[in-house]
């Protein structure tokens, strides 16, 4: 099992928020944590909300989350709030 650590850019945590990890649709624990498993083949995963008006990927760019060789090491992944472009 990976541990994904969904946090802000001030480092809190983004509890009880639905995100899509490829494909797959999961919730954040009251920690900001997801937990998932993945096959040992796959050395990435994309990862995006689940509703984009309400929170965009800020890191790793373009959502995308390479996966440490020890799934004990947490991914840790930062959104923020949609912007308007100007």
């Amino acid at each position: 099992n990976y541990k994904f650590r969904i946090r802000y850019s001030d480092y809190s945590a983004l509890a009880n928020t639905n995100f899509v990890i490829s494909g797959n649709s999961v919730a954040t624990d009251p920690q900001g944590i997801i937990s998932m498993s993945v096959s040992p083949n796959i050395s990435y995963v994309n990862i995006g909300s689940s509703d984009v008006k309400l929170y965009e990927i800020k890191y790793p760019l373009e959502g995308r989350a390479t996966l440490p060789k020890d799934p004990r090491v947490f991914v840790d992944i930062f959104v923020a709030k949609p912007t308007q472009d100007p």
